[in-house]
């Protein structure tokens, strides 16, 4: 790697609820994070950058059903990578190294037929790139009251959420503090 390099550092939001918060602020994010199907960009621990509102309401969405969550908490976190080791899919850069990936193991996945979402194919895919990529960022569209304005529309204005996967933890280096505690009001759930 060269001394040019450049560190990319992220200020990053994790939504949860406040027993995963409790756990994170007393041991850290675990890692490796529970692999799940529905994680975007493969597996890892999300954030949102630069983005506090979005991560609350995430975890609105995710948590307030159980029973067990009594306030939805939005952490912060910083996140500093060097550019070798960040894949960001929302650059030229990051576009073509994914691109040049993929004729890597164009011979695999050529074999592969599978019938799957979107979703689950990007989820498979970037399972597979090389763990050198310790952060993945990319730009996703995301529903909102917003959706509902008439002029957003004629301008073809859509909130975007920048998620960002941490693939290793070992690249979080900054304190993680609470900057949202929010009770969570089910009477209008």
């Amino acid at each position: 790697m060269s001394s040019n390099t450049t560190t990319y550092k992220l200020l990053l939001h994790h939504g949860t609820d406040d027993l995963s918060t409790n756990s994170i602020l007393d041991s850290g994010f675990d890692y490796p994070a529970r692999k799940r199907d529905d994680h975007w960009l493969g597996n890892g621990i999300y954030f949102y950058r630069e983005d506090v509102e979005q991560a609350l309401i995430w975890s609105y969405i995710k948590f307030r059903k159980n029973r067990e969550c009594q306030e939805i908490c939005v952490l912060q976190t910083l996140v500093e990578v060097e550019e070798d080791n960040f894949l960001n899919l929302d650059s030229r850069g990051g576009m073509e190294r994914l691109e040049k990936f993929l004729k890597e193991i164009k011979e695999l996945t050529a074999s592969i037929k599978l019938k799957t979402t979107p979703v689950k194919l990007r989820h498979l895919i970037m399972g597979m790139l090389p763990q050198e990529y310790k952060v993945i960022q990319r730009t996703f569209p995301v529903k909102s009251i917003f959706d509902e304005i008439d002029l957003f529309n004629q301008m073809d204005l859509r909130l975007q959420g920048v998620q960002v996967c941490v693939r290793n933890k070992g690249v979080i280096t900054g304190d993680t503090d609470v900057v949202v505690r929010k009770g969570l009001n089910r009477d209008s759930a």
